[in-house]
């Protein structure tokens, strides 16, 4: 169950999303060697070290491009969502129904993916995070 929570919901994809204030977009700007990359990314979602077959293989994932992923782009501006706000004052007002509407169309599709990493290398780490989240050692407890 949790499998297909995971792969049908737009949670799973703003966590592994690399967008500007991910935790792991920062981690990947870390100048680090791409196994402690590795390294913290699963001790971040799996509580464990890799092993070494996973480093192996994650490390032929990210190493091609890893020297050069970042862009030296800035981050994206900050976009400030809907102010209206719906309260037991007016959750029954028409306007207040048509402006969650609103407010769900601007959150539903997550943050954009940040510009400070080159997209062939951000999919990859992506990826391995998208990855990391649907195996059955992850354990989402909300």
């Amino acid at each position: 169950l949790q499998p297909a929570m995971l792969g049908n919901t737009t949670f799973a994809g703003r966590i592994a999303r690399l967008s500007d204030d991910s935790a792991f977009t920062a981690l990947a700007m870390r100048d680090q060697p791409v196994a402690d990359l590795i390294r913290e990314t699963y001790q971040r979602i799996l509580s464990r070290d890799p092993s070494e077959a996973e480093l192996r293989r994650y490390t032929a994932l990210l190493e091609p491009g890893y020297e050069g992923r970042k862009t030296g782009a800035e981050p994206l501006p900050w976009r400030p969502l809907t102010t209206k706000t719906v309260s037991w004052a007016n959750h029954l007002n028409p306007d207040a129904s048509t402006a969650i509407l609103e407010l769900e169309k601007q959150v539903k599709p997550g943050d954009p993916p940040t510009p400070q990493i080159t997209a062939h290398w951000r999919e990859r780490m992506e990826d391995m995070i998208w990855t990391l989240m649907l195996s059955p050692e992850f354990l989402f407890a909300p």
